[in-house]
């Protein structure tokens, strides 16, 4: 996903209550929400998540794309206002099978299969 944000100007948004740990995890990496433009596609991808009420330009919303896709899971370590949305997208990626899912998805059919 990397090919969305690449280059490409983004609009970074932090949760007021991660400010006591400077919006940072214990690896140093920033906790934050990132939007993008969207791109424009012949047809539109199933993990795309775009908010039509976005403010501005940045109206796609990577973290979400990402879980959607199965090339991330949902953390819990950190809490945030939208992680209620996160459990719907990754409940979707993985009945889906989408990326990291897909072998679990797999297993899960052949085991009905078997029984």
């Amino acid at each position: 996903m990397k090919f969305l944000v690449e280059g490409k100007q983004v609009r970074l948004e932090v949760e007021p209550d991660h400010a006591p740990i400077n919006y940072r995890d214990k690896a140093g990496q920033i906790l934050a929400h990132v939007w993008f433009v969207s791109p424009i596609f012949s047809e539109t991808p199933d993990w795309l998540v775009v908010d039509p009420n976005a403010a501005g330009a940045y109206d796609a919303y990577l973290n979400a794309c990402i879980v959607r896709a199965g090339m991330g899971a949902l953390g819990t370590s950190w809490p945030f206002r939208t992680s209620k949305r996160f459990l719907v997208l990754q409940y979707e990626a993985v009945s889906n099978g989408g990326g990291m899912w897909k072998e679990a998805v797999e297993k899960r059919g052949t085991e009905q299969e078997a029984s």
